[in-house]
């Protein structure tokens, strides 16, 4: 109601043919349907070290409404001819021969934490994403950070493994987002919390790629730590609509 007259008047001066937006945008797309013009939206890609920084630009929207989730696995397949990447192969190409890929997957964690995880149990890297997330809520069956540990953690635990679950790095920054984190720890129960470890203790880096090749497999709502896990040939289980 307040932005779709804003753009009508600017629509009326400059008749523009494309509208270049960041993330999703619902009255750049109610705008669409009253007029004929492109809408392009833009989202960061994975632009973590060791991958390059890169900006995704897509007509049909950011996320769980780009154009990669409305493909089958086949058309992919099409698309590359078929050309398949070993993990290492996929490390150097995408991070400019840079090592520091590599270099990660060695890093030292936190004695403490290296203590805990050091056990024969089978274990699962589980990133939380922040509380507000379009993500999280608009391309997933979850509402806030307690349905998603709620209904995961519990089904983890049950099925013997040891739950390494990292908060959102963001969320140091934010209240809100350590409060909402603070609720999803607290909505477990102490008996699960025997076999699960959180990585949210304060001045302590908790580097993804050492936790990555310490599990059995990631799960994930659809952080892209996800696709990271990918490069390094270690399963990913996708809760939610993710590229």
């Amino acid at each position: 109601e307040l932005y779709l007259p804003i753009l009508r008047r600017i629509y009326r001066s400059f008749p523009f043919d494309v509208l270049i937006s960041w993330g999703e945008n619902g009255t750049i797309r109610l705008f669409q349907q009253e007029q004929n013009f492109t809408a392009i939206n833009m989202e960061l890609g994975c632009t973590r070290e060791p991958f390059f920084d890169s900006v995704i630009m897509d007509p049909f929207g950011t996320n769980g409404a780009g154009l990669i989730p409305k493909i089958d696995i086949k058309d992919i397949k099409t698309i590359v001819n078929g050309d398949s990447l070993s993990a290492e192969n996929a490390i150097l190409c995408f991070t400019g021969r840079n090592i520091l890929g590599y270099e990660q997957q060695f890093e030292p964690l936190d004695s403490d934490l290296y203590k805990q995880i050091s056990t024969n149990q089978p274990k699962v890297f589980f990133p939380l994403q922040l509380f507000d997330d379009i993500n999280l809520l608009h391309f997933s069956p979850y509402n806030s950070l307690v349905e998603v540990v709620s209904d995961v953690v519990p089904k983890l635990v049950e099925a013997g493994y040891l739950v390494i679950i990292k908060p959102h790095p963001s969320s140091n920054h934010r209240q809100g987002a350590l409060f909402e984190n603070l609720l999803a720890k607290n909505s477990l129960s102490n008996e699960l919390n025997k076999n699960i470890i959180w990585c949210d203790l304060p001045n302590t880096k908790y580097n993804n790629i050492p936790l990555i090749q310490l599990c059995d497999f990631v799960v994930t709502v659809n952080s892209s730590v996800g696709f990271e896990a990918l490069f390094y040939d270690k399963p990913t289980v996708v809760l939610g609509e993710a590229v």
